[in-house]
């Protein structure tokens, strides 16, 4: 009698330790699937702003804030969307992250043709800085140090918006494409106005480039 008692004690925990389980799989399972729909949703805004571009020169006036706005909105999605990635890329499987990972890269390609699209047509401000990475699943000392940096530009510069890139990772070899676009060969290189800063970077340096000269900043 008393044994039946700590089997079906024991049989009780173990089947509530998965429910829990099973329960955090499934929400997180949802969560990748509600990822990849609006990563889905972004990869038709920028195409709906190609059949635009098209008009851009005898119809600016209307063309120029629908794609600044459509831009604004992107980013921010991309921002929250990577927020997700973060926190559940050592909770996942690691196909289900690599798979979803790829679109947010490609996402993010599309963005930064966007951005460079409407600084020419229609005087957008923002400038892109790109960085470049070749650490997936974790990050050392050099990944740390450069992206500790580039929240401080960031944070500094109102107008920088951060890009990073995969470089010489199998399952990201698409995005190389990138990499070789700017003549980038090493890791944590980064990229603003076409100009390549390598690692180890001064933030100084790269607020002037960014036209963010720090003084100017506290002057203001």
């Amino acid at each position: 009698m008393g044994k039946s008692i700590y089997v079906i004690a024991l049989l009780s925990t173990i089947a509530v330790v998965l429910l829990v389980f099973f329960s955090i799989k499934a929400m997180e399972d949802s969560r990748y699937l509600q990822i990849n729909q609006e990563l889905n949703d972004l990869y038709f805004q920028s195409q709906l702003e190609n059949v635009y571009s098209d008009f851009s020169d005898s119809n600016s006036g209307e063309y120029c804030p629908f794609v600044l706005a459509g831009i604004n909105k992107t980013a921010k999605r991309l921002d929250s969307i990577w927020q997700d990635l973060y926190q559940y890329r050592e909770r996942t499987a690691l196909d289900e992250y690599v798979s979803t990972k790829k679109n947010f890269i490609v996402t993010n390609i599309l963005l930064l043709q966007r951005i460079e699209r409407a600084q020419k047509n229609c005087g957008y401000s923002v400038k892109p800085v790109i960085y470049f990475y070749d650490q997936d699943l974790y990050c050392g000392v050099a990944c740390g140090v450069t992206e500790n940096l580039l929240d401080q530009v960031q944070s500094d510069c109102n107008t920088a918006r951060v890009f990073a890139f995969p470089m010489g990772i199998p399952e990201y070899e698409f995005a190389d494409i990138v990499a070789l676009r700017y003549n980038v060969s090493e890791p944590f290189s980064i990229i603003i106005n076409d100009k390549k800063f390598a690692y180890p970077q001064k933030k100084e340096d790269l607020l002037k480039e960014l036209g963010c000269v720090k003084s100017d900043i506290n002057a203001a």
